[in-house]
């Protein structure tokens, strides 16, 4: 599952188990998936004493020993997965205060800016005509008017 370089730190430190999606793609409850950078980039392996983490260099895996950080000397460092524990549709403004804090934010205006900002070019251009998505009220406005279905995926870090 893709997830940006700071969702990737949330979910290392255990303040990210729910993610967002305009669209449900092929996951399952119960299925586990490896976290990436982008589409066609390599899992990401993380240590578990130091939060260091690092694409698979699949030229110099390890799978079954796990990966090595410098940054503190592990050696046993596992790629980091998720397991997928419930899938739902809802539409995106009956976000709730308890789940922008699982989505890894501060509060609602917080995470609402932030997937207005990763989901801009999928917003219908009607919705965006003199917006500027850096500016909370401009998200405020199209989620408004837009508030498209989106899937709440719930999730464990596996370890």
């Amino acid at each position: 599952m893709i997830f940006s370089k700071e969702s990737i730190e949330k979910i290392i430190s255990g303040h990210k188990t729910m993610t967002r999606r305009l669209k449900k793609g092929r996951y399952k409850v119960g299925n586990e998936y490896s976290v990436q950078l982008g589409r066609g980039k390599s899992a990401i392996w993380y240590c578990p004493e130091c939060g260091e983490y690092q694409e698979v260099n699949y030229d110099d895996y390890e799978s079954e020993l796990g990966h090595y950080c410098d940054n503190c000397d592990e050696a046993n460092c596992p790629d980091l997965k998720i397991k997928i524990l419930s899938i739902k549709k809802e539409k995106l403004l009956d976000i709730t205060m308890s789940d922008s804090w699982a989505e890894g934010f501060n509060n609602f205006n917080e995470f609402l800016n932030i997937f207005i900002q990763l989901n801009w070019n999928n917003i219908p251009r009607k919705y965006k005509s003199g917006i500027n998505y850096d500016v909370t009220e401009d998200c405020l406005c199209v989620a408004d008017e837009w508030n498209p279905t989106v899937w709440v995926i719930s999730f464990s870090k596996v370890i």
